[in-house]
């Protein structure tokens, strides 16, 4: 069964699932390349994926918008590693959802921020490009901290 027709009448299910695999490709990369610039505490990545209205939600609940967010790559949590797990990609129209979980190792100060996080970020396309709209982490509990 063909999911779509062009207007010749062929079958447009190839080409929609290509594109779907070209941008979950893409987008899988855009956000292995935000892990890294935690890593590198690199703000002009941020700068450039970052949509002008960008919110952050941290894992506290707090929302920062894109000035400080990018401020807070060189602020004082420090990341060593930020390894990025299973990915989820999502597209309706020019709008991408991505979720996915992240296990980190950083430390603000002499608190320990390390362990798992949750995480979802809304991407839009605009002038060609996927730009961040909105990011939330969620730490994820482990068995032995809900008890």
């Amino acid at each position: 069964m063909c999911p779509a027709f062009g207007a010749t009448g062929r079958c447009l299910g190839d080409t929609v699932q290509q594109l779907d695999r070209a941008t979950s490709w893409l987008l899988t990369k855009i956000e292995r390349d935000w892990a890294d610039a935690y890593v590198k505490r690199d703000p002009s990545f941020v700068q450039r994926l970052a949509a002008d209205n960008f919110i952050f939600i941290g894992p506290d609940g707090n929302s920062v918008g894109k000035a400080d967010y990018v401020k807070g790559m060189t602020g004082p949590t420090v990341f060593t590693t930020f390894d990025i797990g299973e990915l989820k990609v999502r597209t309706v129209g020019d709008v991408a959802i991505v979720t996915g979980t992240a296990t980190i190792t950083a430390k603000t100060g002499d608190k320990d921020e390390s362990g798992k996080y949750a995480f979802t970020d809304v991407f839009a396309k605009k002038g060609g490009e996927w730009k961040a709209s909105s990011s939330q982490a969620t730490p994820v509990k482990t068995p032995e901290a809900a008890k």
